[in-house]
């Protein structure tokens, strides 16, 4: 047991910090759970709702629907679902905003290779083939 007062203050300290960081983790692990995207086609016949990984939870019609091609339906769908992606990704990125690395987790939830990534696989591939740098 460590008797002297400035090291227990410090150690009260570095425990204080590590259970405020564990609550905010857990708190942005419950954001994260119950982030949604929505988004609507043009002609607001479609609703889409996606969770933050972009998934489709949910399909909603109104009665313009009815007189669409199965065709255009898709289309709209498509179209819902592709607006409530780009919704759910932003409401993420807002949400990571500080955390160390966001930027490369928000290139990943785009779909784009992090650009430091690039960066380290034309070097890796270049000194591979014996490449000046």
């Amino acid at each position: 047991m460590v008797q002297d007062p400035e090291t227990q203050r410090w150690v009260a300290q570095m425990e204080a910090a590590a259970l405020e960081r564990l609550e905010a983790a857990a708190a942005l692990q419950n954001d994260l759970a119950t982030t949604t995207g929505v988004g609507s086609s043009a002609d607001r016949g479609t609703t889409v709702t996606v969770n933050a990984s972009g998934v489709l939870v949910d399909v909603e019609f109104t009665a313009r629907a009815l007189d669409l091609s199965p065709d255009q339906l898709r289309a709209a769908v498509l179209e819902a679902a592709a607006h409530a992606q780009t919704d759910a990704a932003t409401r993420v990125a807002t949400l990571t905003e500080g955390l160390p690395g966001a930027q490369d987790m928000r290139d990943l939830i785009a779909g784009r290779v992090p650009e430091r990534t690039q960066e380290d696989l034309a070097r890796e591939l270049a000194a591979r083939r014996g490449e000046p740098r």
